[in-house]
This record gives C-alpha cells, structure tokens and sequence, in this order.
C-alpha cells in the first residue's frame, strides 16, 4: 500500500499526514456490493467501505447502532496499549514490549524463537500471562472504560454553540459534542492508550471546550486518521473551513479522499463555494479565489492529489480559451 505523506502548516506549526487506507479496518467499515449489471452470472465481488461512527449515545440508540459501535469500540492501536503493574513498578507500551522481548531474546541461543514466542516468553516472565491474553486484557480493560465515558457524552444544541450562526455553525454541525470534565479527561487518556475512537471524541470534546482547533486537537484527529478512523480527516477539515482555513480544509479533503473517503468531496466544495467571491492583488496581480487555491496547492505539493480527484479543476488550454471567450465575449460564435 502507498505510504504517501504530505504537510500541512496548522496553528503556527506544521504536521505530516499520511494517506492511510480507511477501508482497511473491519471494525470502521462495512460491507457494500457493486451495482447489479447485465452479465447475471459474472460473480459480484463485495468490498468494504467507511461507515459513519455515532459521537453520543442517543446516537447510537435513534439510529439502532449498536452492534456497528461496539465493533467500533474494540479498535485499538496495539502498539499504543500501555501495561500498568504495580508489581514491577513502571509502566510500558506494548510497542514497548516488544522491543524489550527482542533484547531480552536476542542471543544465538533463540535464534530458533518466532517474535511471537519471544513476546509470549517475555510477558510470561514479565506479567505471569501470554502475549495474546495481556493484550486482550488491555484491550478489554480500555473498551470497557470508553463504553463507560461514552454514556457522558452529549450531542451540543445548536442554540448552545459558541460559533456563530450562519455557515461556520453549519459546517461543523453533528461535531459539536460536550461532557463534564472528568469524561473529557478518561477520553483524552483513553486516546493516548491507543483508543482510536476515544482518539477522535477527545480531539472534538476539545474543539468544543477550548472554542477552536488547537495543536492538541489536531495532532489527536491526524492520529485518528493514522488509525484508520473514517471521519477523523474530513472532520478537521470541516473544522478548518469553519474557522476560514481554506488551504488546510482543502488539503485535509484532499488526503481524505486518496484515503477512500468520498464524503470528503463535499468539504472540499463547500470550501469552493467559501473561496470563489475572494480577490487577492497582493500577488503581482488580480487572482481569484480558485487561482490562489490552485497557485497555493502546487506550492504546497497537492497538485497531483488535487488533479486525481478534482480533473474539472484542470481543464485543457482549448476548452479553458474557449470558455473565456464565452464568458467575455458573448458566446461560442465569438470564438
């Protein structure tokens, strides 16, 4: 799989952002069918593609979820998963782990040992149980808080938004959600935990309270989307779009689309319609609003992204003369 990475400069700091595959996940995904053609004894092939995940409970229970936010709930960063025994004292990541059994192993003496028998015989010693059964229980453990908070979490009347009326609060409409500070505080540990979803509420939980996207709201929504979360990507960019971030917002929508995450198109054309009224004459000259985002996006290396997804956006020397000169000269006869 491609392991393409871009930049994007945020809040006075820059971020690397990778595409990362949100049809991969079975726990965020769900099983769709092509259309139906003529050829009736050609076998359909089924794939999977992102679903949209609840943020509150009255969510899950208006629109009968619950068997699609509990496959949600049980995914986890592995490697993020942190061992706590106060037997031993300190605390470790199971990425941790997992470097500690390969010293631990690393003579000619195991050479015979696979990585997983020499993380079983480490967490044997370590722990008194199994690799597969510690993580399973660090897994449970973290579900089992997150289910918990979740019931906290509330769903923000747009009447109760601090944004604005009018397009800033419509945009974000459906990511304004809200819970007292110690629910905030288990989501914000449970992301760092490896909790994908906890990873994607925390970052809107702290979007709401601190009234904007900080550095820590993003960097949780980017680890989000690392993580597969269908949502985490488009979300910042529909939160950048409100906050007038044209740039971002389109580059955002950019990798989540290369990301197979088509609702992303829509952001992407809300940020289109938001920039299109634009005039910049800073620039040696008159540029409109789809001349600075084009002019911007090449600079900034998105413009392959940019003419894979959005080919209308390109069009040939001929058509682009020709459709001046309609548009100026009265018509194609003009031409």
């Amino acid at each position: 799989m491609s392991q393409q990475q871009f930049q994007i400069d945020l809040l006075g700091s820059k971020f690397d952002v990778r595409v990362a595959y949100l049809n991969s996940e079975s726990g965020f995904t769900v099983t769709e069918k092509p259309a139906q053609n003529s050829e009736k004894d050609i076998p359909k092939k089924t794939f999977r593609v992102p679903r949209l995940l609840p943020v509150t409970a009255c969510e899950v229970e208006f629109m009968e979820l619950e068997v699609e936010h509990n496959e949600a709930a049980r995914v986890t960063a592995r490697d993020w998963l942190i061992v706590e025994d106060l037997r031993v004292g300190t605390a470790e990541t199971i990425a941790q782990v997992h470097e500690s059994a390969k010293k631990r192993f690393s003579g000619d003496e195991f050479a015979h040992l696979g990585l997983n028998q020499k993380r079983t015989r480490y967490t044997h010693e370590r722990y008194g149980q199994p690799y597969t059964d510690l993580v399973k229980t660090l897994r449970d453990e973290v579900v089992t808080r997150y289910l918990a908070a979740f019931e906290r979490v509330y769903l923000v009347e747009p009447m109760r938004s601090w944004r604005n009326p009018g397009v800033a609060r419509d945009i974000v409409q459906g990511l304004e959600i809200i819970a007292p500070p110690h629910v905030i505080q288990t989501m914000i540990d449970l992301a760092r935990r490896g909790h994908v979803h906890s990873q994607y509420l925390a970052a809107l939980l702290l979007c709401f309270d601190e009234q904007g996207l900080t550095k820590r709201s993003v960097e949780l929504l980017i680890k989000a989307h690392h993580n597969c979360h269908p949502q985490a990507l488009d979300s910042l960019a529909r939160f950048l779009l409100s906050q007038r971030e044209y740039l971002g917002a389109v580059q955002c929508g950019l990798i989540a689309m290369e990301s197979k995450y088509g609702g992303a198109r829509h952001t992407i054309e809300r940020a289109l319609q938001a920039i299109a009224p634009l005039v910049d004459t800073s620039r040696g000259g008159l540029m409109f609003g789809i001349d600075i985002l084009l002019h911007d996006l090449d600079v900034t290396g998105y413009t392959n992204l940019a003419r894979e997804h959005f080919r209308e956006w390109f069009p040939h020397p001929e058509a682009a003369a020709r459709a001046f000169f309609e548009r100026h000269m009265g018509g194609a006869r003009h031409v």
